[in-house]
């Protein structure tokens, strides 16, 4: 017999269902771009972990698709939203970059169509002077925190990475109000022919909360799990500084340098 005091309970904003959410009593008729989180909540128990779903409607793409959904407060809100700090920075004062994480959910859908990454992580707003463009970078990160320390999957066919711990979606900087691609093809034009770091590229097609938010290239993000996993070294055998502004370490410490 069903349990009176369980009920499913879903959103379609982006955010964490709970008891003032949308209670599931019927089917859900879908007509146009969703993301649909949904969770059991009972007075007697902890509530179930939120499952989340993108359904896209006649969309076709030759490109990866991501879904990002979060809650929209987390973008939008003057005191809290990350999408909203970029765009009264003083792009000349390094100290004025917030460095907020806010908890979300991504999906990847590679261009089959076939579902390759469903997972929640954190998500940060990624650049510098950049952050002043509408459509903005963004940094993806997993963290046992939010359910896994790593995501496991091929991001980029260049490279045999099968386990990443972040990667960025870039707007292209500087390049964004023209091509959107230049620099990563300069990255990948070097690849293989001269003996230098490159960061992979992958252009992707982006949906924010349900809204198609435009082309954003998937990157390696440049830290210490980008050394590891590009030249297999160990992050106890690693110093990485960073002297943007005022010498600092990332890992281990300056002394050397």
């Amino acid at each position: 017999a069903e349990n009176p005091l369980s009920n499913i309970y879903y959103t379609t904003d982006g955010s964490k269902p709970n008891i003032f959410s949308h209670q599931y009593v019927s089917p859900i008729q879908i007509d146009f771009n969703t993301v649909l989180k949904s969770r059991v909540i009972d007075s007697t128990k902890i509530p179930s972990n939120v499952i989340t779903n993108t359904y896209l409607i006649g969309q076709n793409f030759d490109l990866p698709v991501i879904s990002i959904s979060v809650d929209s407060l987390f973008l939008w809100d003057a005191d809290i939203g990350i999408y909203v700090e970029g765009d009264s920075i003083n792009v000349y004062d390094w100290n004025c970059y917030k460095n907020w994480e806010r908890p979300a959910h991504i999906e990847l859908f590679d261009n089959e169509g076939l579902s390759r990454i469903n997972m929640d992580i954190g998500l940060k707003l990624h650049g510098a002077s950049s952050r002043v463009i509408p459509q903005k970078s963004l940094a993806i990160f997993s963290r046992d925190k939010y359910g896994s320390e790593h995501i496991d999957y091929q991001l980029f066919k260049d490279k045999e990475i099968f386990e990443h711990k972040s990667f960025i979606l870039r707007n292209s900087g500087y390049d964004w109000r023209k091509t959107l691609l230049r620099d990563g093809l300069s990255h990948t034009i070097v690849k293989k022919k001269l003996d230098i770091d490159y960061q992979a590229y992958q252009p992707s097609a982006v949906y924010l909360n349900g809204a198609y938010w435009g082309i954003l290239n998937i990157r390696e993000k440049i830290n210490e799990h980008y050394i590891k996993t590009n030249h297999n070294i160990e992050l106890n055998n690693l110093e990485l500084i960073d002297i943007a502004g005022k010498v600092s370490a990332v890992i281990g410490d300056t002394i050397a340098y």
